[in-house]
């Protein structure tokens, strides 16, 4: 049971260190603004804006897009039944539900 208690606790280290660069962020930001608004670089990393966008469609697109993925997962699944389709792989994933501390 040693395994599963380190296993544990090291998920539980890279949720807490998850959130606390997630808080750490915005002073990052902050940094690189006061820099030149751009990048960066230090001896441990370099750290830069990405760009992206996102998009909000209409409820009529989002709705179609609803319809086309439930048809499409029909057929996947007849195709399936039917051996048409070829299985890659059978899998199983390991999950892990954390206790919560006490604080």
């Amino acid at each position: 049971m040693k395994v599963i208690k380190r296993y544990a606790e090291i998920k539980a280290e890279i949720k807490k260190l998850t959130e606390e660069a997630k808080e750490l962020e915005p002073q990052v930001t902050d940094l690189i603004m006061a820099q030149d608004g751009e990048r960066l670089e230090t001896a441990y990393a370099t750290f830069s804006f990405v760009s992206y966008k996102k998009w909000k469609y209409s409820e009529a697109l989002v709705k179609t897009e609803k319809t086309f993925k439930e048809q499409v997962a029909v057929l996947k699944k007849n195709e399936e039944i039917e051996g048409k389709a070829e299985k890659l792989a059978d899998g199983v994933t390991l999950r892990v539900n954390l206790k919560k501390e006490d604080k």
